[in-house]
């Protein structure tokens, strides 16, 4: 679908999460940033572990959004104004905060001189305790 787009990929991590759903929320913004870059666009995406946490950065060399709409950009049905009039509601930055935060984390955009940058920051949860009341 995106034949015309190139990708880059450096580094990796292991991450306790719902791997189908926080692959669906990469899976938004990859779509978001090869529909937001020209027909030989770049896709950067770094992968950077901690020891608290694994940060997920996506980075397309469009032409970001207008710096007034980046507050908005996780919101329901928010679009740019260079949105394509055929494409999308709105809806998948908005689902992708959903489950980012779901999974206990944090997202953000920032506008570079490459272009829009997505930072994902996932913390790394080793399990849950439990502590029962007598």
């Amino acid at each position: 679908m995106y034949t015309g787009k190139s990708f880059s990929i450096s580094g990796n991590a292991s991450l306790r999460c719902d791997a189908s759903w926080l692959g669906e929320a990469l899976l938004n913004v990859l779509k978001n940033s090869c529909e937001h870059t020209q027909d030989d666009g770049k896709i950067l995406i770094f992968i950077d572990p901690s020891e608290a946490s694994v940060t997920i950065t996506i980075q397309d060399n469009g032409d970001g959004i207008l710096n007034e709409q980046l507050p908005g950009l996780f919101h329901r049905f928010s679009r740019s104004y260079r949105a394509a009039p055929k494409g999308g509601v709105g809806i998948g930055l908005a689902i992708t905060k959903t489950i980012v935060e779901k999974h206990h984390g944090t997202i953000y955009a920032e506008n570079t001189s490459e272009g829009l940058k997505i930072i994902m920051c996932i913390p790394i949860l080793d399990g849950i305790l439990i502590v029962s009341q007598p």
